[in-house]
């Protein structure tokens, strides 16, 4: 059956379907984002900023990282920029 011909729920389904294994890859990372930056002190709008705004895991964790160790502002900002 061509795509053209499914119905728009049951393309969701197969999208659904097709990223769980990304998804659930995924999801231990997050919770372990999640516990490192509340440890560093930040707030939970923050986390969940950061979660929208930054695209790379890795620039997460460093700046969370840098967060901890009380480093200057524009020292995190240019560390997460070249991660």
């Amino acid at each position: 059956m061509p795509d053209q011909a499914l119905s728009p729920a049951r393309l969701l389904l197969q999208g659904t379907q097709h990223s769980l294994p990304l998804i659930l890859a995924a999801v231990p990372f997050g919770i372990l984002y999640g516990v490192l930056a509340k440890a560093a002190g930040m707030s939970d709008l923050a986390i969940m900023g950061m979660s929208a705004l930054v695209f790379a895991g890795s620039a997460q964790f460093i700046a969370v990282s840098m967060l901890g160790a009380a480093a200057a502002w524009p020292a995190i900002l240019l560390a997460t920029f070249f991660s």
